[in-house]
């Protein structure tokens, strides 16, 4: 005998397919509808969302990240100025993903270990903002993507996928109806099934047609193999069970609408800070006097005079003006490997770099390991980066630093400009704290050396007045890559980790 809460469910996801009501009455048996008759059962990754909304439709939205080498760890999330919880509930998220896989590293003997964390803004509405975070680790010859998806609503804070639900039987009733569409594919494990684990359920977003969208971790509840699992639970099931966070979220995802803020707030054309170029300066042409007055004396020979190379990656980001005005200061000029989306984000920061003379290299768009992807993914990481570089300061970057420092033949064929390691690492990732990044830095460095920080770091740009100073009494002039390597010729496809020694 059905047992009632089954037939409801059975019921709920009847009537969303716009099947006879009357099949509902019992005693009449009624069966799951079939997959062509439910909206998008299962479905491919990219309709969860893909790469998102777009950030500007939340006010003041930045893009904040982590790293780490030796395993590569990369993770980026957003802050939300004035909601705190929004960050610190993605910042766990990530966290517990860098210390779970490192932990997992620890084991490894050889091979590629590499976790990359993205977020994509998938709803947003003055009542419930949604950030997907896609999770990509490749450990001992396995790889694969798992997916956290965190709500938050302004007053109330961070929510998980169970406090969109009215109660503890609206959530037992959703984890039925998931169970019933993840029946009808035939590579779901029917152990997953019968056993669906409340974890597995932290990634649900919401299509245009209301459905709830659960997406699946790789090989959690069907083979590696099968690819991406995302089960569609049909709205008109699902809307009954939703409590009033649940009918916010779904709204949100339905019909996204920009968060109101304060006037300007949205706007990343004129974010150079105090001395940055004005959102009107465009390409090199317009540049070219800056570039010109911040250059001074002319071109350094660093074949015969004490030359270092100061690099900052994955910028730009808050701290980078605060950096521009510390190196202003010191007439030093610096060189800068940008991710794609903080470029895209930040147009302003680079105009105002490259007009005060310093340089813009490429970093890549995700921060993949260059070395596990193929021509294609390397391409497209690189072009896209490119492409946003050339978009703000109107010049293509004309180097490349591969994520990690993790290249070979392939990876520097395809960057198609040098490629540049360095030989002075300031371990400023590790060591967190601007005195001891300094004497990391300073310590280390010899003449035509290429230092490795990163822009993103608060405690980094901290530490920059104090580098600059202690080697500019040493009587090191501060430059860029470019014109550390000048007397070398630097070609395309060659890496080069330091300038010239004397």
């Amino acid at each position: 005998m059905t047992s009632p809460r089954r037939l409801r469910l059975q019921c709920a996801l009847a009537a969303s397919a716009a099947l006879a009501l009357a099949a509902c009455a019992p005693p009449a048996p009624v069966v799951v509808p079939d997959a062509a008759l439910v909206p998008s059962a299962l479905s491919a990754r990219t309709a969860v969302g893909g790469e998102g909304l777009p950030e500007e439709m939340v006010p003041g939205l930045e893009g904040v990240s982590l790293g780490g080498r030796a395993p590569d760890v990369y993770g980026r999330w957003f802050a939300w100025p004035g909601h705190p919880g929004f960050a610190e509930a993605q910042r766990g998220v990530v966290t517990a993903a860098a210390r779970d896989f490192a932990a997992a590293a620890r084991g490894q003997a050889s091979g590629v270990a590499e976790l990359n964390v993205q977020p994509a803004l998938t709803a947003a509405s003055p009542e419930a903002v949604a950030v997907r975070l896609t999770q990509y680790s490749s450990l001992g010859g396995d790889a694969g993507s798992s997916y956290t998806t965190v709500w938050f609503q302004p007053g109330r804070g961070s929510l998980d996928t169970r406090a969109l639900f009215r109660s503890g039987a609206a959530w037992e009733d959703f984890r039925g109806l998931v169970a019933e569409v993840l029946g009808q594919h035939p590579d779901v494990l029917p152990e997953a099934v019968g056993d669906l684990d409340d974890a597995l359920l932290d990634s649900l977003n919401f299509d245009a047609a209301g459905n709830g969208q659960v997406e699946f971790d790789d090989g959690s509840v069907a083979p590696s193999t099968a690819g991406a699992v995302v089960a569609a639970v049909p709205s008109a099931a699902l809307l009954p069970l939703l409590g009033d966070a649940g009918v916010a979220a779904r709204a949100a995802g339905m019909a996204p609408s920009p968060v109101a803020g304060p006037a300007g707030d949205g706007n990343r054309e004129d974010d150079g800070g105090a001395g940055g170029a004005s959102s009107s300066s465009g390409g090199a042409a317009s540049l070219g006097g800056a570039v010109d007055a911040a250059l001074g004396a002319g071109p350094v020979d660093c074949a015969v005079e004490l030359c270092v190379a100061l690099t900052f990656d994955d910028g730009p980001g808050p701290h980078t003006a605060a950096l521009l005005d510390h190196l202003g200061s010191h007439d030093a000029r610096a060189s800068f490997f940008v991710v794609g989306p903080h470029a895209a984000r930040h147009p302003g920061l680079l105009r105002r770099a490259a007009a005060e003379g310093h340089e813009i290299g490429n970093h890549t768009w995700s921060h993949r390991a260059l070395t596990a992807l193929g021509a294609d993914g390397v391409g497209r990481e690189l072009g896209r980066t490119a492409d946003a570089v050339a978009a703000a300061t109107g010049t293509a970057p004309t180097l490349m630093r591969p994520p990690y420092g993790a290249d070979d033949d392939a990876v520097n064929r395809l960057a198609h400009t040098p490629v540049v390691l360095w030989d002075v690492d300031s371990r400023d990732l590790e060591l967190r704290d601007a005195a001891r990044i300094a004497d990391a830095a300073v310590e280390s460095v010899r003449p035509g050396s290429i230092v490795l920080l990163h822009d993103v770091q608060a405690e980094t740009v901290a530490a920059v007045p104090r580098i600059l100073e202690r080697l500019g009494a040493e009587g090191y002039r501060f430059v860029t890559v470019s014109e550390l390597l000048a007397s070398q010729a630097p070609r395309a496809g060659v890496a080069y980790e330091h300038g010239p020694r004397h």
